[in-house]
């Protein structure tokens, strides 16, 4: 059985990251958004005392991973930017990175574009 160790994940994810690689950037956009990412004590993430998410972070690398055409870096990187998580709001490019996500089969993005025309429907 190998153990766990979440630094020498965070370690590798960073790596590929920086190498382009898409699926990585989106890994890494979401230890720094869940804040696993700014720091290196995972025991205190795990009892979530002190540990600050990095927004800005996190949709770099998911917009990093978006470009590439990551479904998954599409799907957070448009969830952030509708609700304007580390940068401006834009519900219209965030919803376009949802769509982009969706058509290849990200089943999140499918779930959040429900959600928002079923709340538009409930707004008309």
């Amino acid at each position: 059985k190998v153990q766990k160790d979440l630094n020498v994940a965070f370690s590798w994810f960073e790596k590929a990251a920086v190498g382009g690689y898409a699926r990585a950037q989106a890994n890494l956009g979401f230890l720094f958004y869940t804040g696993m990412g700014v720091t290196k004590d995972f025991a205190l993430f795990y009892s979530g005392i002190g540990v600050a998410k990095d927004f800005a972070a996190a949709r770099k690398w998911y917009k990093q991973s978006a470009d590439q055409g990551g479904a998954r870096g599409q799907c957070f990187l448009g969830k952030m930017m509708i609700q304007g998580e580390g940068g401006s709001k834009n519900l219209g490019a965030g919803t376009i990175l949802l769509e982009k996500a969706a058509a290849q089969g990200n089943d999140e993005a499918k779930e959040l574009l429900s959600s928002i025309e079923a709340c538009a429907k409930g707004w008309s």
